[in-house]
């Protein structure tokens, strides 16, 4: 069984306007990048790591609210916690997109996106 602990930053503790900001921004994350982990096949936590953050700097260079896209959460599994982030749609791809290209699975779904993008 795995539980979820979303960790909030100490300015959003204090600021009650941004509450209900938090719960909306909290139900559009529903992904977990572990998935993603594992379900492209990624084998360097590294390579991970810099899609992770490719992801996150092209959010800040579209200003775009990180926050609403990617968060740090911790979770529990076999009485074990470890880091792991919830995730948006966007990021979801963004991360997909940004893997490294060795990898089969993110080479694929790049031309995947590329076709769908361009209809052929």
């Amino acid at each position: 069984m795995q539980n979820s602990l979303i960790v909030y930053g100490l300015e959003n503790i204090f600021k009650r306007e941004d509450m209900f900001d938090n719960i909306e921004n909290e139900a559009a994350l529903n992904y977990y990048a572990s998935d993603i982990f594992l379900e492209f096949g990624f084998t360097s936590f590294l390579d991970f790591q810099e899609a992770l953050q490719k992801a996150f700097t092209i959010l800040n260079s579209a200003k775009i609210p990180v926050k609403n896209h990617m968060r740090i959460i911790f979770r529990d599994q076999n009485h074990q916690i470890y880091q792991d982030w919830k995730l948006s749609s966007l990021a979801c791809h963004l991360l997909k997109i940004n893997g490294a290209l060795d990898n089969h699975n993110v080479v694929e779904y790049q031309i995947k996106m590329h076709s769908y993008f361009h209809h052929k």
